[in-house]
């Protein structure tokens, strides 16, 4: 049984002197971000709480990454620095996380930024909480990091906890953004009781890892403010890229969150919740298909019919029509129509 959380004034969770443990593990996945990775390590330690550990990762960058992690390293020893081959976004975090010492673990993408008030909060919303599986929180899309707002322009701290159903609820059908996993802070113990681990080699990994992590958690807390701040548009990141692996991927990674282990014990209801979301992910990325060489078509068109089921679950009148349009008119035919949209 874990120790409660003092008081602020008096918690060891703010200070980092005399205890072995830190309160979070910051876990940041760097392949070739030389352009970015000095702002995001910075953006941690101007932090009001100092009570973290940064687990820097190398995943094989062919630019200057590998010494600005050494770099980083030397300069603070809250900074663990670690080299791999190439393994891709998964063996980074998985590599993180078998690393990681901290209580909780946040996810941090090297091309994105953490609000100086963002730990120091958190610890607040696990206070209130009572030290929850999950925080749920949201995540700030900006083109530009340094546009963030003053804390001042911030509403006072707003922590809810939720049972299950509820945040069940919350993440499937309301959350704007429901898959990524930085936006999840946990609490590391219970990643480990669960066996959560990402899938390697598929993009889109966050799918399987956030609705495993959903279906296993037991207790939740909610939290509304701006605290981590993604960049979007960057050249040169996955997201930012044209590839027929956006939509198989995406397709696998449903398949593979569908037959997972952890969704034995959920009920009806929320199975039936989280079975509906996983279909809805399936759609975004089909208006790529206009953009796609003939080959990657052809592999993308032989994709949704093997898998028109998963399509299916989608209860969404327009993912409904798609599906009917398939089997009316031909898979090719109904692709082209929604990539045209």
């Amino acid at each position: 049984m874990t120790e409660p959380l003092e008081e602020a004034e008096h918690s060891p969770y703010h200070s980092n002197a005399g205890k072995k443990q830190p309160l979070f593990s910051i876990i940041v996945p760097a392949y070739n971000v030389e352009e970015y990775l000095d702002e995001c390590i910075e953006s941690v330690l101007d932090n009001l709480l100092d009570d973290y550990e940064i687990v820097l990762v190398d995943d094989g960058s062919s630019d200057t990454t590998p010494r600005l992690v050494d770099k980083w390293a030397k300069h603070d020893s809250r900074i663990k620095a670690i080299h791999q081959n190439n393994g891709g976004l998964s063996a980074a975090r998985n590599v993180g996380i078998t690393t990681a010492q901290g209580r909780y673990v946040v996810f941090l993408d090297a091309d994105d930024c953490l609000a100086p008030w963002a730990l120091n909060d958190l610890v607040d919303v696990i206070r209130e909480a009572s030290e929850p599986d999950i925080i749920i929180t949201e995540l700030s899309n900006v083109s530009d990091v340094s546009r963030l707002p003053s804390r001042e322009e911030v509403a006072s701290l707003n922590a809810l906890l939720l049972c299950k159903d509820e945040a069940f609820e919350y993440v499937f059908t309301k959350k704007p953004h429901t898959w990524p996993a930085p936006q999840y802070p946990m609490k590391r113990s219970f990643i480990e009781k669960a066996g959560l681990a990402f899938v390697h080699g598929i993009l889109h990994e966050d799918i399987c890892w956030t609705a495993e992590a959903m279906a296993s958690a037991k207790s939740f807390a909610a939290y509304g403010h701006p605290w981590y701040i993604r960049r979007y548009g960057r050249d040169g990141s996955i997201m930012s890229s044209v590839s027929v692996r956006h939509i198989t991927d995406t397709v696998g990674a449903v398949r593979i969150a569908l037959d997972s282990p952890h969704f034995s014990g959920l009920t009806e209801r929320r199975a039936d919740l989280l079975r509906k979301r996983l279909a809805m992910s399936l759609f975004p990325s089909l208006r790529l298909y206009g953009r796609l060489g003939g080959a990657e078509k052809a592999k993308v068109a032989a994709c949704v019919e093997e898998n028109l089921g998963l399509f299916a679950l989608s209860r969404k009148p327009a993912h409904r029509i798609f599906v009917i349009a398939c089997k009316v008119m031909g898979v090719k035919r109904a692709l082209q129509l929604i990539s045209a949209r």
